[in-house]
């Protein structure tokens, strides 16, 4: 609305001049441009005349009365000369109810500005200290302009935004319990890019299952889909803790036992991911993990434990 009203009062100070030089037979167009006065009791805009005194042939304040009585301002607004200047004063109240009125649309605020190109992908707010409230305050300020803005984490490096992240890499490691060969365990490594379609990522990695004790050990690799969700979507909190949900399928060969060496599976986790640092995440989720033979025949299929360490470029 400031602006709006700066406009305003520059364009129909430069009409009243024109007007002046047309009066006067100057065919000359000038622009007067308005400033911030030094002093509060100044008012909030003020415009000066001492470069048209040459030309017009009068005191800058002579012309500055002029152009006063060729302008009409809106109820609760005025304008006075001093000194060579013509200043406005706005109608602070009505400033105040119009932002009062556009802050309690549920859409202020929000815009497409970071949707997009090299601005595709997930945002985070760091600050250095989690004594105070400045992280949660910028936060909630950014949060309506970006849907994919993260929350805090504690770094060293001062309050910014910065975007969040091209590329991350996890090694997993499950410990699952199977009803046929009891211990089951699993190593994989997890190559993800959630920038480009957060809160879902595309996942890919090499995988290995081993059985201790027993003549079977599976090497393969695992394609899947992997979606975050801020644990702030419950309450009107910030947090570094995200709902992590993973599916993936696997394919592999046999390196022992290979009776039939091609096998295929599916796995899923459920759980937690925590943000220790901008860089750095921990996982810990539940799993269930299933591989079958080429012929069909389930080799095992378990749940247990998934652990984790996500780092983020």
């Amino acid at each position: 609305m400031i602006s709006e009203l700066k406009k305003k009062y520059t364009d129909a100070v430069n009409e009243a001049v024109l007007k002046i030089s047309r009066q006067n037979a100057i065919d000359d167009v000038f622009v007067i441009e308005g400033e911030k006065p030094p002093k509060k009791e100044m008012g909030d805009l003020a415009f000066p005349f001492f470069s048209l005194s040459k030309v017009f042939r009068m005191s800058p304040n002579a012309i500055a009365q002029k152009v006063k009585d060729a302008l009409s301002v809106d109820e609760g607004e005025r304008c006075e000369v001093m000194g060579g200047y013509v200043n406005f004063f706005y109608n602070k109240q009505a400033i105040y109810d119009s932002l009062i009125k556009t802050a309690m649309n549920s859409d202020w605020g929000k815009n497409e500005s970071l949707k997009g190109g090299e601005y595709r992908g997930k945002y985070i707010v760091y600050a250095t200290s989690r004594t105070d409230n400045e992280d949660d305050t910028v936060y909630k300020l950014l949060k309506p302009i970006h849907k994919r803005l993260s929350s805090p984490a504690y770094v060293p490096s001062g309050l910014k935004v910065e975007k969040k992240f091209n590329m991350s890499i996890t090694p997993y490691y499950d410990y699952l319990f199977s009803s046929y060969y009891g211990s089951v365990h699993v190593a994989s490594l997890s190559f993800s890019f959630p920038k480009y379609a957060y809160p879902v990522s595309l996942t890919f990695g090499p995988v290995f299952h081993t059985v201790p004790g027993r003549s079977l050990s599976v090497l393969g690799g695992s394609l899947g889909a992997l979606y975050m969700l801020p644990l702030d979507f419950m309450a009107n909190t910030v947090t570094n803790i995200h709902f992590v949900f993973s599916f993936n399928l696997n394919l592999g060969a046999k390196l022992m036992d290979n009776k039939d060496a091609f096998c295929y599976g599916y796995s899923f986790a459920a759980g937690l991911r925590w943000y220790a640092l901008s860089f750095l995440a921990v996982n810990l989720s539940f799993s269930l993990s299933s591989m079958y033979d080429s012929s069909s025949s389930s080799l095992f299929s378990g749940y247990g434990v998934r652990m984790g360490v996500t780092f983020e470029t």
